[in-house]
């Protein structure tokens, strides 16, 4: 017996399609879908109150799920403190991390996870999230932590350990290019040019008393804040605390933050590594204004259309007309006083001039409002805001909010301003934004074969240098 598709005399044939496979797109089919108008952003209510030793407590009720989320942050624990020698705010985090783990985990018969501690520019954040019938022994282990004089010496060898590795998984080309960027930008002096964990020879000068001194130092009551968000109520919230966490009146000398960035000009702001390979890579960062300054909300939206214009610009100019491959990505970093733009491409390594030349093109197009179309400005507009809802949608992220708010000497009222300020922008703000950017002086790192070396030079005369890896 023959099967048909076997060789046999017959065959199996599929019916004849009743429509065309391939549709021809008609009008209503080419036109943009219509973007959502999202109303204006409500922000949750916070309950909040100071304990007696100036201990900062902020609530948001929330009952979906019988689950809290806790946030410390610290403003006086950060890694640009001027008395504390490099790695020691980061080492002592990592010290912190593990108490906190092994804490958990020696708490048997109770659902507690181990905290994420973390320590940045504005401050320290400890999160972690539990039961809601387990608040009292998270905050009851935050305390024991918080409170603490002493460290072990095993933790803090063991947090050296992993500062080694951090420290030898640093060692790469795109780590020198992206140090070599942040130097151009702030200037060699600022300390938000060098790495928070410091060089390998930093992590083996640090010892246990740099890391009991950072935290008698960084940990004090009248600087941090505890976030509470989730199945609590404000009064149970701040009993709690009260109970768990009244006696911290550890006392000091206030930490001074970071001092604000004075981004002197550099004397060479293209920068190339060079490296044997046929891949490359395109890094350009750029200045903005601060949260509180009135083109921050330009500045975040000409971020959105930077990294999704440019990649679809890339996607014509270097695809389909070219068939290189590429990949873009745009980053908006924001402390307390400024913010900072950061576009990576990755294209072949003998494409990256020309790579720089259509980001330019790009740029300047978004430097006049009449070519700003209407649907690319709402799309980046409606992602921006719907960044902030998501911001305080769950109760981890609502905890987050108000610890990073903290940091940043804000409160989530500012979220709703900033919204309404997203809501009321126009192509006029976003080409004032782009304007703005410092076409020629901003730092641009390349990672790329060394025969770029004197096209480069031609580009930006007496501007190019080197980064040559160790």
């Amino acid at each position: 017996m023959m099967h048909a598709g076997c060789g046999g005399a017959s065959r199996a044939t599929l019916p004849a399609p009743h429509r065309p496979l391939v549709r021809t797109r008609d009008d209503a089919s080419r036109a943009p879908p219509p973007l959502a108008t999202l109303p204006l952003l409500e922000v949750p209510e916070v309950h909040r109150t100071t304990l007696a030793t100036g201990l900062d407590v902020q609530v948001v009720p929330r009952t979906e799920l019988p689950l809290v989320a806790i946030v410390v942050a610290s403003r006086a624990f950060h890694i640009h403190d001027p008395g504390s020698p490099r790695g020691a705010a980061s080492l002592t985090a990592r010290v912190m991390e593990r108490e906190l783990g092994r804490m958990a985990l020696a708490a048997r018969g109770r659902e507690l996870a181990a905290p994420d501690v973390t320590a940045g520019g504005d401050g320290l954040l400890i999160a972690m999230q539990v039961p809601s019938t387990e608040v009292v022994p998270a905050l009851t282990m935050l305390s024991a932590v918080l409170r603490a004089e002493d460290c072990f010496a095993a933790d803090v060898e063991l947090a050296r350990v992993a500062h080694r590795e951090l420290v030898a998984r640093a060692q790469t080309v795109g780590r020198l290019a992206s140090l070599g960027a942040l130097v151009s930008l702030y200037g060699p002096e600022d300390p938000r040019s060098a790495p928070s964990y410091g060089s390998a020879l930093h992590v083996e000068r640090l010892q246990r008393a740099h890391c009991i001194a950072q935290r008698r130092r960084g940990l004090l009551p009248a600087s941090t804040t505890i976030a509470i968000a989730g199945d609590i109520t404000p009064e149970e919230a701040f009993a709690h605390v009260q109970g768990t966490l009244g006696a911290w009146a550890r006392t000091g000398a206030a930490v001074p933050p970071a001092p604000p960035p004075t981004f002197p000009q550099s004397e060479r702001n293209l920068l190339l590594v060079p490296v044997r390979s046929e891949e490359g890579s395109l890094m350009i960062v750029e200045r903005g204004p601060g949260p509180d300054e009135p083109g921050f909300p330009a500045f975040a939206v000409l971020t959105r259309m930077l990294g999704g214009m440019f990649a679809a610009r890339m996607n014509i100019e270097v695809r389909e007309r070219r068939g290189w491959a590429y990949g873009v990505s745009a980053e908006l970093g924001v402390a307390a006083d400024h913010s900072t733009v950061r576009v990576e491409c990755t294209v072949r390594g003998d494409r990256l001039l020309d790579t720089l030349q259509v980001f330019e093109h790009e740029l300047w197009r978004l430097r006049e409002p009449a070519r700003i179309e209407a649907d690319e400005l709402a799309t980046a507009v409606s992602m921006e805001r719907a960044t902030l809802r998501t911001q305080l949608e769950a109760r981890t992220s609502v905890a987050y909010a108000l610890a990073r708010a903290f940091l940043h000497g804000r409160t989530l009222a500012d979220h709703a301003r900033l919204d309404a300020a997203l809501a009321s922008l126009r192509s006029d703000d976003v080409a004032r934004a782009a304007a703005s950017f410092r076409l020629g002086a901003a730092p641009v790192v390349m990672i790329g074969p060394r025969e770029l070396a004197p096209a480069l030079a031609r580009a930006r005369p007496g501007r190019f240098g080197l980064i040559l890896p160790p």
